[in-house]
């Protein structure tokens, strides 16, 4: 269900046509929570506009989820009120929301690239060096879009960092992979903790992320990334990618 979010229309995209519909998601919350007083069409209407404002980014489906979420009692929602459906209320909702998402896209690309680092190709596949090169550089954009956006990015398959060392497009001196190897322990004490944290909150078992080594590494080659990010702007990026990198 979530996976499937991103392939939805954004509220911040929403004609009045749509926004009828987030309208009735306010009143079903409304109901499921059990609120006595009655709330005018206006009110919802109101709180409506302020997830538009507020929560452009999200969709219909993601809304859902929270709500549902909040009421079973997936997100954490002690320190709000559940006496009326608020503004307050429904954004402490979308925000655990967002959290509990973001945990489950990240074992999602965990998943995914194991998956693909394990896996045998018995015959390879039939792509064009400019298919390649397309599906790699959207890759790259939607990496570079989420650092800007939100400070995190995925580099799946590492496909990100081996292309920038393959091709120098970035200067990875001695001092730029000591800084790496540095923030690459730090962030892995970080990542444990964390686990270790969600993992008491939830009553789950810490999932096994697999060799700590591998793991220090791959934070540091994000580091790297991030760097590299820092310094060059979108419309420079879109260039560095070329067909000739995907020929054999």
């Amino acid at each position: 269900m979530v996976v499937q979010t991103f392939s939805e229309k954004r509220i911040g995209d929403f004609n009045k046509d749509d926004m009828k519909g987030l309208v009735e998601i306010m009143g079903k919350w409304r109901f499921l929570l059990g609120v006595q007083s009655e709330s005018s069409d206006s009110e919802l209407i109101f709180i409506c506009q302020f997830i538009y404002d507020e929560f452009k980014k999200f969709t219909l489906s993601d809304i859902r989820l929270a709500m549902n979420w909040a009421i079973s009692g997936k997100t954490d929602m002690t320190f709000v009120s559940h006496k009326s459906l608020s503004a307050a209320y429904v954004s402490k909702a979308i925000q655990a929301y967002e959290d509990e998402k973001r945990s489950i896209v990240k074992r999602i690309a965990y998943d995914k690239e194991a998956y693909e680092r394990n896996k045998h190709v018995n015959e390879p596949l039939n792509i064009s060096p400019e298919e390649q090169a397309n599906t790699f550089l959207s890759i790259l954009m939607d990496a570079y879009k989420k650092y800007k956006e939100k400070g995190d990015f995925y580099d799946l398959g590492d496909f990100i960092y081996n292309w920038m060392k393959k091709y120098k497009i970035a200067n990875i001196t001695k001092e730029v992979v000591n800084d790496a190897m540095i923030y690459g322990e730090t962030r892995f004490r970080e990542f444990k903790a964390e686990q270790k944290h969600d993992a008491g909150m939830k009553r789950i078992k810490i999932m096994d992320t697999g060799d700590d080594e591998s793991n220090k590494k791959k934070f540091a080659r994000e580091y790297i990334i991030r760097k590299f990010f820092d310094k060059v702007e979108f419309e420079q990026l879109v260039k560095l990618v070329k067909v000739e990198q995907f020929k054999k």
